[in-house]
């Protein structure tokens, strides 16, 4: 399968580091709770100002300060979602920032799995509906059931073929 993703968002702006300049980063004023290393990443539990817990993993590699219980922090945050860095207050350093190259950069990957399980659902759908369309076709008698070698497989690349044509028409929705 291909993408079919217009040309104007092959690079969006999200795919620079200029436009995160311009996104406003929030801080949330929280407690170190527990850190710990699992795997390659290190989850981190605070609790926040307003006592609420707060859980996010990190790329253990990417931590460059020592985080300890009790320690009192900032969350940066993008969108009040996305963790960008964490500042420790007590020795006045970051633990780990995002750099809006950094930020460019995670938005490209992040797209890129999303293209590719979009891709892979469709891929799945069609094989399905070519299924469907052939056992469709089987049932009321216009292709028979013993088909063999190159029929059959003249039959199942054509149900492939009606199958996206019938997804992408359902992708586009009604023409004039």
């Amino acid at each position: 399968m291909t993408d079919n993703a217009p040309l104007a968002l092959a690079n969006p702006p999200q795919f620079q580091p200029e436009y995160w300049e311009k996104v406003p980063r929030g801080r949330m004023p929280a407690v170190v709770h527990n850190a710990r290393t699992k795997d390659n990443f290190k989850e981190i539990i605070c609790r926040l100002a307003n006592g609420q817990p707060f859980k996010f993993k990190r790329k253990a590699e990417e931590i460059t300060q020592l985080i300890t219980p009790g320690a009192p922090v900032d969350i940066e945050v993008v969108n009040d979602e996305l963790v960008t860095g964490m500042y420790l207050k007590d020795v006045d350093r970051w633990a780990f920032r995002m750099t809006n190259q950094d930020l460019a950069d995670y938005t490209k990957e992040l797209s890129g799995h999303v293209q590719a399980q979009r891709n892979a659902a469709r891929e799945l759908m069609v094989v399905q509906v070519a299924a469907a369309l052939l056992t469709g076709l089987a049932e009321t008698g216009l292709i028979d059931d013993e088909a063999t070698g190159q029929l059959a497989d003249e039959y199942i690349e054509m149900s492939k073929h009606l199958a996206i044509l019938a997804i992408s028409a359902l992708e586009t929705g009604p023409q004039q």
